[in-house]
């Protein structure tokens, strides 16, 4: 058999091979090397408050805690982190340190321009969603969502829910306009 029919071969194959379900993903993200357009211009302006700083204020030092303060607020720009999104949660690794949170503990999310917040908090406030994951998803947009939506379906099919709940499961699943969803809706008052 030649080289070309083993190829056309096998693309008959994979032409009539059954999709397998993602059910986990691995991916780095780092902002300031894949996504210089958006992160570039960020960095210029943290350069040019830092100097206004240290000019304002003739000192070196406050200069530098500026700069320190901006690192430290936007170092998922700066730095490569990893994320593992599996059946037991999701996983990030930056800086030898690696943290975990089990699917359990997502209450819903919301589908951003670059990526997609998991909320931790059924609450709808800014400070609820301070303790959201931020995953921005590069290459991996419909991967990120079909896996997001898997796992919050499985979490409705083991641990009951309401048929209001999962009608809003659905509609963020297969509805384009659908850009937030909670788990838990806010609790109305009697």
């Amino acid at each position: 058999m030649s080289p070309d029919e083993k190829l056309s071969d096998s693309h008959v194959l994979a032409q009539h091979a059954i999709p397998v379900p993602l059910t986990s993903m691995s991916f780095r993200t780092w902002p300031i090397v894949h996504e210089r357009t958006r992160v570039w211009p960020v960095l210029v302006g943290v350069l040019v408050v830092t100097v206004a700083v240290g000019v304002s204020t003739d000192s070196l030092g406050w200069a530098l805690t500026a700069v320190t303060l901006f690192a430290l607020a936007l170092w998922r720009m700066l730095l490569p982190i990893y994320f593992e999104l599996s059946q037991f949660g999701i996983t990030q690794r930056a800086l030898g340190r690696r943290w975990s949170i089990p699917w359990a503990a997502i209450r819903g999310y919301e589908i951003h321009g670059q990526g997609i917040v998991l909320l931790s908090r059924s609450d709808d406030s800014p400070v609820g969603r301070l303790g959201g994951i931020y995953i921005p998803w590069s290459a991996y947009r419909s991967e990120l969502l079909e896996l997001v939506d898997r796992h919050m379906a499985a979490r409705y099919e083991r641990g009951g829910s309401s048929t209001l709940e999962r009608e809003a499961l659905e509609k963020a699943s297969h509805d384009d306009t659908a850009h937030s969803y909670m788990l838990d809706p806010p609790d109305e008052e009697s």
